[in-house]
């Protein structure tokens, strides 16, 4: 996979993704809790607080054997299903 994002992210560590993209979406649906969009000024402390929660998360599973198997299977399988999505744009 030549894609740029190949380049700077590990497939093998996806943890900081699931961080930063879970900040996001956490981030977003909050402004939609009363069923329309409300400006709630999202600041960087209150994305990082986010982010820090789901790392920490993130620690806990990896301190289980069985929730750290089943963590890097999904991994494995987003990796996957990512390099069979990027060779289908490609074809």
């Amino acid at each position: 996979m030549n894609g740029h994002l190949s380049n700077v992210v590990d497939p093998k560590n996806l943890a900081c993704i699931f961080g930063l993209a879970g900040a996001a979406i956490y981030h977003n649906l909050e402004t939609h809790a009363s069923g329309t969009w409300e400006d709630n000024h999202s600041s960087a402390e209150n994305f990082h607080r986010v982010y820090d929660d789901i790392m920490a998360l993130i620690e806990t599973i990896r301190g289980d054997p069985n929730l750290l198997a089943d963590f890097e299977r999904m991994q494995q399988y987003i990796v996957a299903r990512g390099k069979a999505i990027y060779r289908g744009l490609l074809e």
